[in-house]
């Protein structure tokens, strides 16, 4: 799971470029076409069949992607589930923390560190322990989110 807020201007993502041409692309006719469809649908369906939360997202804060076992386990109610701005639900994951000065202080870094990779222990107030990693995205070698 990776949360990330940030107050400068990030680059553009690599991630969703790369949606916006993989659906422009599969909507295309011919043999191209079908095997980039193919290729979403296997990685959706591999995102969706994981027994982990994944939340993906860009350097500003807008949410990528996320899976249907990361909104079961934060408790993401459906009007907060169909935003793609990452505020709302770091406001929601915070509510639930034992400590959401660390957590919070913990996503910082990460957004003043874009390269760092990170791993945490999350104890929520209802006695649940989720283990947080966060890796960033790369795009060409270069830190997209």
């Amino acid at each position: 799971m990776q949360y990330r807020t940030q107050r400068r201007k990030p680059p553009p993502s690599g991630v969703l470029a790369a949606r916006e041409r993989s659906s422009r692309s599969a909507r295309q006719p011919g043999p191209g076409g079908e095997n980039l469809r193919l290729s979403l649908s296997l990685l959706q369906a591999t995102l969706e069949s994981t027994a982990d939360g994944i939340l993906a997202v860009a350097a500003r804060g807008k949410v990528l992607l996320k899976n249907r076992r990361f909104l079961e386990m934060w408790r993401i109610p459906g009007r907060l589930a169909a935003s793609s701005d990452g505020a709302p639900l770091l406001q929601h994951a915070t509510s639930h923390l034992k400590d959401p000065v660390t957590f919070l202080r913990n996503v910082d870094n990460l957004y003043l560190q874009p390269e760092a990779k990170s791993r945490d222990t999350l104890e929520l107030a209802d006695g649940r322990i989720f283990e947080r990693y966060s890796e960033p995205q790369r795009v060409r070698g270069k830190s997209v989110g």
